[in-house]
């Protein structure tokens, strides 16, 4: 039976990073909630393989991000690892286990085509601190770069460095297009953007 409170820390529509545990492989994935629940595109590698064989995973929502960095680049990671329902996930963070359907697809971008598994994950049951968990939203990130640039810009404007505001007001608005994709909807966002008009020649 599926437990929808256990997505309560997941805002609709925004992509947040989590780590899949499919058997024995983790993985980070951005998983965006649709009402009941969550979902994901998984590219091909042992995950991808895991759960073509088998229904169930573990999402693990975690705010370190250098774990979740090293977990996508295969390097090694210092966690203790439990085992729930057959499947291998990490002691100490707040888990959801769930049912997940898949599809195998494919994605065209700019580096082509790629087989991909359009995933869904229906929750079945989740640690008690779940309720208590902010993860990490990809959309944040971003924001997080624009606050940084954009106290770089002003500085620049006020000292007449007209290049490097230049170069900043660039990378603010990508920032902040990228930031929009991922579902970020922050007030904070659309006032940087109204320091960037502020700040043209």
């Amino acid at each position: 039976m599926a437990d929808s409170s256990c997505l309560s820390c997941f805002k609709e529509g925004k992509v947040f990073e989590v780590i899949l545990s499919s058997g024995t492989n983790m993985t980070p994935v951005g998983v965006v909630r649709k009402g009941n629940i969550l979902r994901f595109k998984l590219f091909q590698g042992r995950s991808m393989e895991e759960l073509r064989k088998g229904g169930n995973a573990i999402l693990q929502p975690v705010n370190d991000v250098e774990l979740l960095v090293r977990l996508a680049l295969n390097l090694p990671a210092n966690f203790r690892r439990g085992r729930l329902e057959g499947i291998d996930f990490i002691r100490g963070e707040p888990w959801i286990l769930g049912r997940v359907e898949v599809r195998l697809s494919y994605l065209e971008d700019e580096l082509g085509r790629s087989k991909i598994l359009d995933c869904v994950f229906h929750p079945i049951t989740c640690s008690l601190r779940i309720k208590d968990v902010r993860p990490v939203s990809r959309a944040d990130l971003y924001l997080l770069e624009m606050g940084v640039d954009v106290t770089r810009l002003l500085e620049a404007h006020k000292r007449k460095r007209v290049e490097i505001a230049h170069e900043l007001r660039v990378r603010i608005l990508e920032n902040y297009r990228r930031y929009k994709r991922l579902g970020g909807d922050s007030e904070v966002a659309d006032y940087v953007l109204s320091l960037v008009s502020d700040t043209k020649v």
